[in-house]
């Protein structure tokens, strides 16, 4: 699955590093659902950063007008996402804000 890489300022594939996967269904079938949790290396510039991808019963009823599955990215982004600075010379007090 392609994510968007602030450093690369596009979708980029993404290795997975680490994986946690949990899942959940009720007693009557009727509702389900499924969670990853990902450590993540961007394939173009090996930035590692985390996401969640996930689905349930109702992402996989409209299956047919899109992905199944939704991500959350962390750091949050996007293309209109300002990349973080790493100031020098800081105080200690401002950079632990």
């Amino acid at each position: 699955m392609k994510s968007y890489c602030n450093k690369c300022n596009r979708q980029t594939n993404q290795i997975i590093l680490q994986e946690v996967k949990t899942s959940y269904e009720d007693d009557d079938h009727l509702w389900w659902e499924e969670n990853n949790y990902q450590i993540i290396k961007c394939g173009g510039c090996d930035e590692v950063s985390y996401r969640t991808v996930s689905t349930n019963a109702q992402l996989a009823s409209f299956a047919e007008f899109g992905s199944p599955y939704s991500q959350v990215l962390y750091p949050m982004r996007g293309p209109n996402s300002v990349p973080t600075k790493n100031f020098k010379n800081i105080p200690l007090k401002i950079k632990e804000i």
